[in-house]
């Protein structure tokens, strides 16, 4: 029996719209939550809300053996040779439950930047620790080095489809199309990896500046205090703000606090004036 594994057009268009319903579905979650809690209660549990429809979504699909929307759409279902024993009878909830669990571990992010940061100040004077990249950083790098794997490979759009080898067949008659992006996807596996020995070269500079830097004080005897620093308190998250932000009000926020806010609700959440995005000004060379 012979089989036609989805093609890339296929495979990024049932991401998309999956994506497009559980968006929807959390969206749906915020405004009803905005009838029984505030709106700061509700941004500081985006994370959890995001989980939360995330699972429904898999749970009422994958757990249940039907297919998602993003499959529907574009005729496509599972299929692995592996998971067929001799008499042809599907064994893949291991790797229903197993994708679960990676959406899952998708959203303990947040917690495992928190926990960096709080590392990173206590090691302060471990230079290499203290300007390690960012947990986001990493991260964002991983998935990109995915996407090119993707668009040479031509399967598994998605990491946890990857670990979980989950593929996809069409079923019914494929179109008549065959598109790929392997010539794309070389190109930007070059430039990932030209980014990736930039960022290295920048890091080893950064230490050797630093290192340059303290012996230069010691020598003229000049200390400093860093604790006396004057930072601009975030009205959101309350700490220390990072590409400070203003609306059109005054009030000062972190880019990211203030943008996820307006756009969960377009106006401040501290004098509720009408706010949106193209009226956020970010501050730049601000002391």
């Amino acid at each position: 029996m012979s089989f036609t594994y989805a093609y890339q057009p296929e495979l990024i268009r049932a991401s998309q719209k999956d994506s497009e319903m559980i968006q929807s579905i959390y969206q749906n979650i915020c405004n009803l939550l905005e009838y029984f809690v505030s709106t700061r209660q509700i941004f500081n549990k985006l994370n959890t809300i995001k989980m939360i429809s995330n699972l429904t979504y898999y749970l009422l699909t994958y757990l249940r053996e039907v297919k998602t929307i993003g499959e529907e759409y574009t005729n496509i279902q599972v299929f692995n040779y592996s998971d067929y024993d001799d008499h042809f009878v599907p064994l893949q909830k291991r790797r229903k439950v197993l994708f679960i669990i990676l959406q899952l571990l998708s959203f303990s992010i947040p917690k495992l930047r928190s926990r960096q940061i709080m590392y990173q100040q206590q090691q302060s004077a471990n230079k290499m620790l203290k300007n390690l990249p960012d947990i986001n950083d990493v991260l964002e790098g991983i998935q990109d080095f995915h996407l090119a794997l993707f668009l040479i490979q031509g399967s598994y759009f998605e990491i946890s489809k990857r670990l979980t080898q989950i593929q996809f067949i069409f079923n019914r008659i494929p179109p008549n199309h065959n598109i790929k992006y392997k010539r794309i996807g070389q190109a930007y596996l070059i430039l990932l990896i030209l980014q990736f020995m930039r960022s290295l070269y920048n890091f080893v500079l950064k230490i050797k500046n630093e290192n340059m830097k303290d012996q230069v004080n010691k020598e003229r005897n000049i200390t400093t205090n860093e604790n006396n620093d004057k930072f601009t308190q975030c009205l959101i998250c309350y700490d220390n703000a990072t590409n400070v932000t203003c609306t059109p009000c005054g009030h000062l926020y972190c880019w990211d606090c203030i943008m996820q806010q307006v756009i969960l609700k377009q106006q401040c959440p501290i004098c509720r004036q009408d706010c949106h995005l193209q009226q956020l000004i970010q501050l730049y060379n601000y002391n």
